[in-house]
């Protein structure tokens, strides 16, 4: 049953970025934060492809450097943007960026069906990132 609803989701992840991969691919987008959000909350698949192209790098590195299956990080990326376009009316309350919304996801479907020893692991994993970012940015 999840891997069916996995490949449904996949599908419209994929059919997402396709809608648009022919719109932006030959233009520079100059959206402010606030516009790009805005496309994101309203659904548009342009919004949707553009914070994909801005944030994923992110979410992945985060993701491969958080999970114990390196090979789990692709699908898992997936799932990350697949979730947050589905929840996306709940980030029009989160308080901070973007990428920490999305990176919040990403930590939440890492830690999903994990064993304590494994989520123990993952958790200290994501502390981990999070202080070698602030340290990058503190430099």
């Amino acid at each position: 049953m999840k891997q069916s609803v996995f490949l449904h989701q996949s599908e419209l992840f994929q059919a997402l970025l396709r809608m648009t991969n022919d719109k932006i691919s030959n233009k520079k987008s100059t959206y402010s934060a606030n516009e790009l959000k805005e496309l994101f909350l309203d659904g548009s698949p342009e919004g949707f492809s553009l914070v994909y192209d801005l944030y994923s790098a992110s979410v992945y590195g985060f993701v491969f450097t958080t999970l114990i299956v390196k090979e789990e990080a692709g699908v898992i990326l997936s799932e990350v943007f697949m979730k947050a376009y589905q929840d996306r009316e709940s980030f029009g309350q989160f308080q901070f960026s973007m990428l920490i919304w999305l990176i919040r996801i990403a930590a939440k479907i890492c830690l999903e069906g994990k064993t304590e020893e494994e989520a123990r692991v993952i958790k200290e994993s994501i502390l981990a990132h999070f202080f070698a970012q602030r340290m990058v940015v503190a430099e």
